[in-house]
């Protein structure tokens, strides 16, 4: 497996997945739901959600990376973001980025390095997962059905 940093295009695009996902989610348990029970369909789909996000950022990613093929990983060892600096990169981290006229997403397009400020916090990297297609195994028999037509 061989990654590339994330182009700032692509991390735009698995935030609005994440965005989408959520109210989808939020919007469909309110629906189905309702109020008739005791919790909440607003109130079930965000159980759910964060039920999904905390399990997928144990696995350093977020359901629209997920989707995109990326994961976050630690800048100076190269390895997949602990859970914890996972947790708070995405909570504290984020909302110190979005604080001040969201400057630090819109950092990520500034920066050499494609990184935001939530990123230069908990020294993370969002990369992109290269799978690598190897050339098709041919036989011989193939080269002599090609060559005798």
């Amino acid at each position: 497996m061989m990654t590339r940093s994330a182009k700032p295009i692509k991390r735009l695009e698995a935030f609005l997945l994440d965005l989408l996902a959520w109210g989808s989610v939020i919007y469909a348990f309110e629906r189905i739901l309702g109020g008739s029970f005791w919790i909440s369909g607003a109130w079930a789909g965000l159980v759910a959600m964060t039920g999904l996000n905390l399990y997928l950022m144990a696995h350093a990613t977020t359901l629209g990376k997920f989707i995109l093929d990326m994961k976050v990983i630690d800048k100076p060892t190269g390895r997949d973001l602990p859970f914890f600096r996972m947790l708070l990169r995405e909570t504290v981290g984020k909302a110190a980025s979005g604080v001040i006229l969201m400057i630090g997403f819109i950092w990520i397009i500034i920066d050499n390095e494609a990184a935001g400020w939530h990123d230069k916090m908990f020294h993370s990297q969002v990369v992109e997962i290269v799978q690598l297609k190897l050339p098709a195994r041919r036989s011989q028999d193939d080269d002599e059905f090609f060559v005798q037509g």
